[in-house]
């Protein structure tokens, strides 16, 4: 009976640990998303200012 609750418990806590390390690689990822937006962000004003001038 004990050690059902032990590998019970022992399940729980490893189920919390991938949720953690899941919740971690989500977060990345959303900053990655983020700095790419604004990189993306930088690159479409640089070139929108590059052809106003070409134009000029």
């Amino acid at each position: 009976m004990n050690q059902i609750i032990i590998l019970i418990i022992i399940l729980v806590a490893l189920m919390m640990i991938e949720k953690g390390l899941n919740e971690r690689k989500i977060r990345q990822i959303q900053k990655q998303v983020q700095a790419n937006q604004l990189n993306e962000s930088k690159r479409q004003k640089y070139l929108a200012r590059k052809y106003f001038t070409s134009k000029a």
